[in-house]
């Protein structure tokens, strides 16, 4: 475990050093790989518009990314739900599930081989989020990778805002 934790300490630098979003995303990618065959999107998501959710990234398969978008399940899941969850990282099986089509999109992303999942907001401005979650084929993530997790996506976090501070200032 040690190993394991030194390396991730490694790569997280190697993220922090990205020059844009694409390598920091790629970054991100290869650190969540080392933990196990997880897949993830992350985006920004307002804490009370249904209709501001925006993604950053993702390595969810691409037929199940076209299905979701499809049907316009971003306005619907509830496992990107802020009201319900508040500012705290949970799991999937936390996710208050309230309707029918609820229940479904999580049935149906249980079809696409994925069990478990882990999500992590963290605060970008007074009404926006930065979230990320990670999905497993296996039954449950366990309590060190997600604290493993969750120290990964709180340096992507900190590298997406100096990013877009970066961007910021570089267009005045």
């Amino acid at each position: 475990m040690i190993d394991l934790f030194k390396n991730i300490i490694d790569l997280t630098a190697e993220m922090r050093r990205a020059c844009d979003a694409d390598s920091l995303n790629n970054a991100f990618r290869a650190l969540l790989a080392c933990l196990g065959p997880f897949a993830h999107a992350a985006g920004t998501v307002h804490k009370t518009r249904r209709d501001e959710r925006y993604l950053i990234d993702t390595t969810y398969p691409a037929h199940w990314m076209e299905h979701y978008t499809r049907n316009n399940y971003q306005n619907i899941d509830p496992v990107i739900d802020p009201v319900n969850h508040g500012l705290t990282p949970y799991n999937w099986d936390q996710a208050y599930i309230c309707n029918a089509d609820q229940k479904k999109i999580m049935n149906e992303f249980r079809d696409v081989g994925f069990q478990a999942g882990h999500a992590i907001p963290l605060h970008l401005t007074p009404g926006m989020l930065l979230l990320v979650s990670v999905a497993s084929p296996e039954k449950e993530i366990d309590f060190q990778t997600q604290a493993l997790i969750q120290l990964i996506v709180g340096q992507y976090h900190t590298r997406y805002c100096q990013l877009a501070m970066l961007i910021t200032y570089t267009n005045r």
